[in-house]
């Protein structure tokens, strides 16, 4: 697995990503962080800022804003991975950490959704990085494109190096979402539906975000993984893929955790805007490139029919709502009653994405879509 575009000449260090696969996630980890060449690249970044090393400010955005209950590990980054990074970062000097995401459209839905206290329920809670909301966090910018005069997280603004450390998941509306989909979280808005897939285009502003503030390394969790139409949201069956993946270069990774779902990359729209716009990656692989085991990905023209209904503001935020699952007890369901009673009538519990999926599936194939 490799793209067929040649590295730049002009690169230092050949991007290298590395995908190793063991039953040990810190083991695995460690693989990653040392074949992909993760702190020769951070230690070349340092060395060109000029700034002493507990000043060089280290910016990690992992995904955990959709985190709704621990029976699900499939749904969030792990936080133990994270805590080991932070940890081999500070035993190579390195001690401005901070992490950092942004509220999203479950604040209207459920009570208690501030990235602090979403944290703390799913294991953030690690006293060697400071917590930034970047929500709370939000200062003007103007960017180019789409989202204009905007905003943006002063902590991920005046980051010396950012991070993205994301989680294996499929998306309805992007076939997957890794390493790239991940910097969508790092827009301020709450209300992530109306303002950037009602308002304006999310792939677009994403490409504007990364334009603006470039990610410098990223990672996936993929130990356990969500397939499926909902795996955005979570599985009900998470797949246990025993899997991390590690680069600088965030399209490269991403291109090699898409060909381990068994996608061509190309068919995420916001991949086909990132190579528009940087081009095509170049990379060698480390590691094994083996198809995920028993992996379903989303059903065929399902991500046309998300486009078509975000459009509609009401109905893509209620549908979307209905096929959460169960919180834990802390973030207690707003207008629970409606919603409870409304899932009841229309048969929805957590195998409902498993019936939904096939059931899309056998369409398609009786139309000669797959």
């Amino acid at each position: 697995m490799k793209s067929d575009n040649q590295i730049d000449p002009g690169n230092k260090t050949e991007s290298v990503v590395a995908c190793i696969k063991g039953d040990n996630k810190f083991k695995v980890l460690k693989e990653v962080i040392e074949h992909s060449n993760f702190f020769n690249d951070i230690e070349e970044c340092f060395k060109k800022s000029g700034k002493d090393k507990d000043k060089f400010k280290i910016v990690i955005k992992p995904n955990f804003m959709v985190f709704l209950t621990k029976k699900d590990p499939s749904n969030y980054t792990d936080p133990q991975m994270v805590d080991f990074l932070v940890e081999k970062l500070l035993e190579n000097g390195f001690s401005d950490i901070y992490m950092v995401e942004s509220q999203n459209v479950l604040g209207k839905w459920y009570e208690n959704r501030d990235v602090a206290t979403v944290a703390s329920a799913c294991g953030y809670n690690n006293k060697n990085y400071k917590l930034v909301d970047l929500t709370l966090d939000a200062v003007p910018h103007k960017f180019d494109g789409v989202l204009g005069n905007h905003f943006v997280g002063k902590t991920w603004k005046d980051a010396d190096y950012r991070i993205s450390f994301a989680k294996n998941k499929c998306h309805g509306a992007n076939k997957y979402t890794l390493v790239a989909k991940n910097i969508f979280g790092v827009t301020t808005c709450e209300n992530k539906y109306y303002e950037y897939h009602k308002l304006k285009e999310w792939d677009t502003a994403t490409v504007d975000m990364i334009k603006a503030f470039p990610v410098h390394f990223g990672f996936i969790d993929a130990f356990y993984s969500a397939d499926g139409a909902f795996g955005f949201r979570g599985d009900d069956k998470p797949k246990y893929t025993r899997t991390i993946l590690g680069g600088k270069d965030m399209l490269a990774i991403d291109w090699v955790g898409a060909e381990k779902m068994g996608l061509d990359p190309m068919e995420s729209v916001l991949m086909d805007k990132l190579v528009k716009e940087f081009g095509k990656p170049g990379f060698k692989l480390y590691g094994t490139d083996e198809l995920y085991e028993d992996w379903d990905n989303i059903p065929p023209l399902f991500d046309k029919f998300d486009d078509a209904i975000e459009e509609s503001y009401c109905v893509h935020s209620f549908l979307t709502h209905l096929i959460m699952f169960e919180p834990e007890p802390i973030f207690k369901e707003k207008n629970a009653g409606f919603f409870r009673y409304t899932r009841k009538i229309l048969g929805l519990d957590p195998a409902y994405q498993n019936w939904f999926t096939n059931l899309i599936k056998k369409a398609g194939r009786l139309f000669g879509l797959q």
